[in-house]
Parts: C-alpha cells; structure tokens; sequence
C-alpha cells in the first residue's frame, strides 16, 4: 500500500553513486583519439559477456545431457573404455576415481549443477573455473569421444574464467547490489539520527529547505536508464579481453594457414570433397553438388573469410559495423556447414562464442527501439522490508522480465535523474511516498501485496500461462511465503518499518555532513587502494602478455611443424608442453586440412549369432557393404566418434568388442538372434569421384568402387 507526502525534488546525481558502482581495474573506452580508437578493436560489453556465459552454459548443460545418452557404455569400466584403458600420464580426470555407475551419476550430477551455478551467474568466477575442470575431466576421461567442437569449446571456457561475465544478468551482481544497499541504508540511518539529534530544533523549523536536500539512501536496484547507456560502465578492455579474442583469432587464422593443398588455393574443389565425405553429408549437400562453379565460389570464400573475418573484430575504425558484418559472417559459415554436414555441436559452439563479441550499439539499439517502447512497469518496494522480498523482487525482475521495460525504485529514494523523473510523471514525479512491503504501478493502476505477484507473473514470459491458474489465496499464501522466507531479521525489520514510517514526514538528512563523511573516507581508502590495485593489474596484464605470446608461439610451433610434415619431430616442440597438456589448453586447428579427405571411410560389423549370421550389430539386419549405415547420422555425436576411431586404432578393438559379447550375451539378449558368437569389423572405403573440373587431367578416372579391408574379428 502507498502513503504520499508532498516533498521537493532532489538535487543528487544518481550518476556519482553509479560510477562509485564500477570499481573494475579495466580502462574504459571514452576518447576519440587514435591510439583510444586502436584500443575500441578489443574492448568487450559488459551485457554481451553475460548473454555469453548464459549461451554457452546453456551449450554446456545440453553437451552434459547429449553425454547421457551412452553413459554405461562411455564413463564406467562395464562400457567400451574402462578406466584401465584411459589412463594418460599427461591428463587428469576426476571420474576415474571410479568406474562404478553410481559414483559416474553422481559426478555427472556435480557437473550438471557446476554448470547451472554457471548459468544463474552463482559465484560466477568459481564456477567457471570448476566449469574447465569437470569439462576437461570428461574430456580425458574417454578421449575418443571429442572432436572440434570439445576442443572449441574447452579453450575458449579457459579463458572466460578471466572474463567478467556477471557484471549483468547474475545473482552475484544482484547480491553484491543488495549488499551495498544495505551498508548505505545502516549509514545513513546512521547518520540521519546523529543529524536528527543535533539540528532538532533546525529542523523543525526548517522542514521544508531540509526536505530539499534529502540524499538518496539506495539507488535502484536494477540498472537506471543512464547507468545502462553509459559507454564508460558498459565496455571495458583489459589483459583478459584482448588474451580472448586473440585466442579466438587464432582458431580461424590457423585454421587458414593449415590450408596448404591445391584444393584451397589451385583447383579450390575443397568444398567439393567435404560434401562428398558419406559418413558427414547429410541435409542440402546434395543440392549444393550440382552447382560446380558455386561450390568453388564457396571455397574461395570460406578459406578469404578465415583469414579476414577476425580481423573484422579488432577493426578501430567502424568497429559496429565490421563487428557485426564479422559476427554475421561466422554465424552464416557454421549454418553453411551443418545443413551440408553433420557435425553436430561444433556447428553451434562458434556463434556462442560470438555472442561475447556483440558491440554495444547493438545493445542501445534494441533498449530504445523495442524495450523503451513498452509501458513502463515502475516497481517501488520498502528498502527496510523483508530482505527475502527484496531478493525476491531483484532475482525475479532480471531473469523473468526480460524484455520487459521496468524499474525498482525504493520508497526511499526517488532518484531525481531526469529519466527517473520521466517515468514517474504520471503518478507526480514531486511526490514522495512510503510503500508497507511492495507496489507496482502499471498504466495508472496500482498492486499491491499479493497482487503485485500475481501481476509479476503475469507478466513474466515463464509464467504467464500459469498465472491465471492459480487462485488469490494461493497467491496471498506465496506472498507470505516469500516475505517470511529464510528472514532471520524479520523482527528487526519490523520494528524499523514502524520507526521509519512515523517519522518519515519528518524525515530529515544533512547532505553536507554526509558527504564531508564520505570524502574523508574516500582520502583515506585513496592512499592504500590505487598502489594495491596497480600492481595487481599489472600482475594481470603481465600474466595475459606471457599466455597470449606463448600460446601463439604454440600454434605457430604446431604449424611449422605439420608443415615439416614430421621430418624433424622434435624441432618444433613448443616449450612447456607437459604443463600446457595438463592444463588442457593445448590446441590443433586443423580443421579440412591441409585438404579434406578424397575418400569416405566408416567401419561396419559382419556378425554371427546363434541363430543368424551375416547380422550388423548396430542395424540387426543384414550387413550392407556398400552404402554407408543410417545409424552413423542417429546415434549420437559421442558414439559416432568412438566408432570411427575404432576404424583407425587397433587399441580400442579390444574393449569394443569384449563390450559388444556383454551387451548381447547378458546385458540386452536378442532371442530372436541367439547367443553372439564371434563378429569381424570391416573399414569401407569409399573414392570421391573427381570434381567437374578435374575429368580432362585423366585419360582413365580412378575407381570410385568401395574396398573393404578386415580390422578385427572377435569370438565371444
């Protein structure tokens, strides 16, 4: 409920306490000159690092439960690769501490909730560091199952632990708000009462010149209007941003340079031969291969972009635009290659990743061209209220008002900035009231109480279509609910809601003294903070120098030595590669490279069973030697890598095959097969006719019939 006392407007700056908010060690992004223009090409946004860590935890869960699918036969010893067979001097895993299906559920489910701690933005900076740790455990734990989306994916959360990605959209940002809140609150409380106590008889004689220079007690919870658009407090450029994005340069300019053949720069039929690999080609593939000339067109211009699309990013002139145009292009190249190829995640890791690029215009654009545009939802609460409410109020407001545009303001403070002045006009924006817990008004209506919930809900995107069901006691009953949850200061907050409301109309604050008060406190913090936070940024800034270099000079080493084509195996190991192993940050772009295969190759199963024979263990139907199995594009992207690899190293036909006597013979028995007795894998290999342009350098074309060749056979 609302109670309204007429007072005059406030004279402080929301602004001053705003920019007290960013006490980051970055440099920010405000002059115009050259070398600051330079800087622009690495800066990141604040809000584009927390839309970041939301999509990629959000990749991350769905990559944990795609793992799922195959759990007993990846991550225990009753599966395919036991534990005896993963252990690697070089790499570590905290799932092979055991190999019983219980301990493998309850790690996952460790990981599960490491990862949505990530999501919520929980201890941001932990959990993305313990995010890299599980993920680089179960990456170790059956390294055949990864491919180039796990190594994308792994690099790049390395170095999101160094990015501040909670600034927005997180329940750190959200707590560290409310705490600061609450400390101004006290002070000011405070302070009010020793001013109360010594200008009594000034202040009452003087109501009405003392209630001009009240001071803001808290500012908004959420993120004023200026506060939001301030290119100072919403971009930032540091050692971490610019180590990020050159290390996602780097996956691209590699990955360009490891392009050495004649299908990239000569004939430029790379693309040709990707589409044809039968094991990948799914989707338009099919259409694509009867444009020779566009296919070309597509090489020529997939191999140009690698090597400019980066570059894009860093542009210091025009930079929203270059970095959308390069954002844009990334987005388009992975859709190109997943409606042509399946290669499940690593389709989607690279426009995750982008999402960290976002400039900040685009930010602005969308604020004033669709959330602006809405009606404001003004949500004022009492800042002595129940501190769970309060929570309540700020968790819910940015995880499930997206889109919406809205303000919480406390019914102590009426920030006096013009565009808090804006939106309060329609109920007086001279007025000062006093809330009892927490109204909202919305286009001349007022809810209070249990209906603001209920109006809450109604207007979140997640539970609107649940809002209508539920009935006015049950929200009276979760109005409570909320209020008096885990409020271990209920009482306390009680008495002072009493105390502030009878005097609130006599509420009075000296603004001088306050602030002498503050700026001696300033002076004395300012002559031991800046030498402290000096050194540890230039700490920091030396540790990124020292891992950008080196990891360039890592990929620069891997380089040179592919192209040595292992004649001097030993002359271009990188420095620390133990270490850089351990870590897991060692990398490989070679990606189609130096050109993409100019055969298909997959591996199919010849089986005999008790009562059938010449059976496909993963089809239960006769084996087919020349077309290449449906089964490959539907079991997953996990199990699809592992079988693969089985076609390529002869350590992993053991287990295989010892697992697939289990599954038949006791896990899964077919009744209608009989008993496993013995199965043989064949690799098929399958020659990519010759693209178009290719036929006149040929009198005979090679054969393009498929050959098998016997990898292994099994008895049971």
């Amino acid at each position: 409920m609302m109670k309204y006392y007429n007072s005059n407007n406030n004279n402080n700056n929301i602004n001053n306490n705003i920019n007290n908010d960013n006490n980051n060690n970055n440099t920010i992004i405000d002059s115009d000159s050259l070398q600051e223009k330079f800087k622009k090409g690495f800066y990141l946004d604040y809000r584009s690092l927390a839309l970041y860590r939301i999509v990629f935890s959000t990749f991350l869960l769905v990559d944990l439960l795609l793992r799922c699918q195959h759990f007993t036969e990846h991550y225990t010893d009753e599966g395919v690769y036991p534990r005896s067979s993963s252990i690697q001097e070089e790499r570590y895993s905290l799932h092979q501490l055991s190999g019983s299906f219980a301990f493998a559920v309850l790690i996952f489910l460790i990981h599960g909730c490491i990862y949505l701690s990530m999501f919520v933005g929980y201890k941001t900076r932990l959990s993305t560091l313990l995010s890299f740790v599980f993920l680089c455990s179960i990456q170790n734990r059956n390294h055949y199952l990864i491919d180039g989306s796990d190594d994308y994916s792994r690099i790049l959360l390395f170095y999101t632990i160094f990015l501040p990605t909670n600034k927005f959209f997180s329940i750190d940002s959200i707590l560290k708000e409310h705490k600061e809140q609450q400390q101004k609150l006290q002070q000011d409380n405070n302070n009010n009462d020793k001013n109360n106590n010594i200008n009594n008889s000034n202040n009452i004689n003087n109501d009405s010149n003392n209630n001009s220079n009240n001071d803001i007690i808290s500012t908004p919870s959420t993120t004023p209007s200026s506060k939001i658009n301030n290119i100072k407090y919403n971009t930032f450029i540091s050692g971490a941003s610019i180590a990020f994005l050159v290390q996602f340069m780097n996956i691209y300019i590699f990955t360009a340079l490891f392009k050495s053949a004649d299908t990239w720069h000569v004939d430029y039929s790379a693309v040709y031969y990707a589409l044809n690999l039968l094991q990948f080609r799914h989707g338009l593939a099919e259409l694509f291969l009867q444009f020779p000339r566009f296919l070309i067109f597509l090489t020529r211009g997939t191999l140009i972009f690698e090597y400019v699309g980066p570059l894009l990013l860093i542009s210091p002139f025009y930079n929203t635009q270059c970095r959308i145009i390069s954002i844009l292009g990334f987005i388009a190249m992975h859709i190109g290659f997943g409606v042509c190829l399946n290669l499940y995640l690593f389709v989607f890791i690279p426009m995750v990743v982008c999402m960290s690029f976002l400039p900040s215009d685009v930010w602005t654009f969308i604020k004033y061209k669709y959330i602006e545009r809405k009606d404001l939802i003004t949500i004022h609460y009492n800042s002595n209220s129940s501190q769970s409410l309060q929570l309540f109020l700020k968790v819910f407001s940015t995880f499930f008002l997206v889109g919406q545009n809205y303000k919480i303001i406390s019914n102590n403070n009426l920030g006096n900035n013009n565009s808090e002045k804006e939106e309060l006009e329609p109920m007086d924006s001279h007025s000062m009231f006093y809330v009892d817990s927490v109204s909202i008004y919305f286009k001349g209506q007022i809810y209070d109480e249990e209906k603001s919930i209920k109006f809450l809900l109604q207007r979140s995107f997640a539970f609107f279509f649940i809002s209508k069901l539920i009935s006015d006691k049950l929200y009276k009953s979760l109005y409570s609910y909320i209020i008096n949850f885990n409020d271990i200061n209920n009482n306390q907050n009680d008495h002072d809601r009493k105390y502030e409301k009878s005097k609130l109309p006599n509420y009075k604050f000296n603004h001088n003294n306050h602030n002498h008060n503050n700026n001696n406190n300033n002076n004395n913090n300012n002559t031991t903070k800046p030498t402290k936070f000096k050194y540890r940024q230039q700490l920091k800034n030396l540790f990124f120098v020292v891992l950008t270099t080196y990891m360039f000079y890592y990929n620069v080493c891997v380089y040179t030595a592919m192209m040595d084509s292992g004649r001097n195996p030993y002359v271009w190991q990188p420095p620390f590669q133990p270490l850089i192993k351990l870590i897991k940050i060692d990398q490989y772009w070679a990606m189609f490279a130096p050109s993409p295969p100019d055969y298909s190759s997959w591996i199919i199963t010849d089986s005999q069973f008790s009562l059938k024979k010449g059976i496909d263990l993963f089809t239960f139907e006769e084996t087919d030697y020349r077309n290449v199995p449906d089964y490959l594009f539907h079991i997953g992207q996990r199990k699809r890598n592992f079988f693969l690899s089985v076609g390529y190293l002869d350590h992993l036909r053991l287990e295989f095959g010892r697992y697939q006597c289990r599954r038949f013979n006791i896990n899964e028995r077919n009744y209608e097969l009989g008993k496993l007795e013995k199965f043989k894998i064949y690799a098929v290999y399958q020659p990519t006719p010759l693209p178009p342009n290719k036929f006149n350098q040929y009198k005979t074309l090679p054969p393009t019939q498929p050959t098998l060749s016997l990898l292994w056979e099994h008895i049971c």
